[in-house]
């Protein structure tokens, strides 16, 4: 990585919606990491919740560009929701190699993730695409070992960075239950979020 190599964290997931405690990860993280930048990109459709109703890109995307409006180093993505579902790592990663020169792309995931990751689409080609910047969680490995079913060449090709970032337990279906149920959101989501969902009668079903 030269000097004038810019990092990008990239921060992907539902975000159905968007909360208090994605924007305290991302800011945290990117800290950490003396990151330039995190880029919040909502999937179209997560393939492992294909078949799970969610609100439609369009919002969710709205909702991200609402939350992050005051923070500069923040910036939102509708790469994802602009092809066809469902949507994959590997894909997105592609397309961004291709558009962005000189960029060093960090993958923000969950430790949780890594029993999961041999189910990713083309994960040992992924692996070699993007640095992977873990989050802890409880219950889920903190040492650096290959996980089961990855090859560990692909494994070994890029960086792993264990963040010491603390978990905020907030859960976008706790947020969505409780719009469900009438009850205040109030310092689960930014206001701008809040007033979004109201407006558009976001989760009025039970999630």
């Amino acid at each position: 990585m030269t000097a004038n190599t810019k990092k990008v964290l990239l921060f992907g997931g539902t975000f159905d919606p968007i909360h208090n405690g994605h924007l305290a990860t991302a800011a945290a993280a990117c800290n950490e990491l003396a990151a330039d930048e995190v880029c919040f990109m909502p999937a179209a459709t997560s393939p492992f919740k294909i078949g799970q109703a969610c609100a439609p890109a369009s919002h969710r995307l709205a909702m991200v560009q609402l939350a992050i409006a005051d923070n500069p180093r923040f910036t939102a993505s509708d790469l994802e929701i602009t092809f066809p579902p469902p949507s994959y790592t590997f894909n997105t990663l592609q397309r961004l190699h291709a558009t962005h020169s000189n960029t060093n792309i960090l993958l923000l995931i969950g430790a949780d993730q890594l029993s999961k990751l041999h189910a990713w689409h083309n994960i040992n080609e992924l692996l070699h695409l993007a640095d992977l910047a873990i989050l802890p969680r409880p219950g889920s490995p903190t040492a650096p070992a290959t996980p089961a079913q990855i090859n560990p060449a692909a494994w070994a090709a890029r960086p792993r960075l264990w963040l010491a970032t603390p978990l905020t337990p907030i859960s976008s279906t706790h947020v969505r239950r409780r719009v469900a149920l009438g009850l205040p959101i109030s310092g689960l989501v930014p206001p701008a979020v809040e007033r979004y969902i109201k407006y558009y009668a976001l989760y009025q079903q039970s999630a």
